[in-house]
């Protein structure tokens, strides 16, 4: 990745609440994903399809490493929108939903990554 993740939130799942953090690959692209409190890795939400377009602040959601109990957190949380936008990357057997962060959350991401 290309910028660290950086806290900006948090997301429940399960009566657990997991830091939301937002970073970017190396294309640019935003990477999302979950950290305990302690700061492990504990999901990643993201997923980079560099060969297709897509608007700053969107991401394709790898839904099937995800448990139901984090896509329905992640759903509930308010801070992204599905675009219902899907793609079936070349050589895989799933479609990826096409999710945005919502405008509140990509202004706080901005405003952290410029400090």
């Amino acid at each position: 990745m290309l910028s660290p993740p950086k806290a900006i939130g948090h997301v429940e799942v399960e009566d657990q609440k997991y830091i939301l953090s937002l970073g970017s690959y190396m294309n640019g692209r935003t990477a999302v994903m979950l950290h305990t409190n302690e700061g492990e890795p504990y999901a990643v939400v993201s997923k980079n399809i560099p060969s297709v377009d897509i608007d700053d602040g969107e991401f394709f959601v790898g839904w099937y490493e995800l448990t139901p109990q984090i896509l329905m957190g992640l759903d509930s949380c308010g801070f992204f929108e599905d675009t219902g936008s899907r793609i079936k990357p070349v050589g895989s057997h799933v479609e990826l939903p096409l999710w945005k962060m919502k405008d509140i959350i990509a202004n706080a991401y901005i405003k952290v990554v410029e400090e």
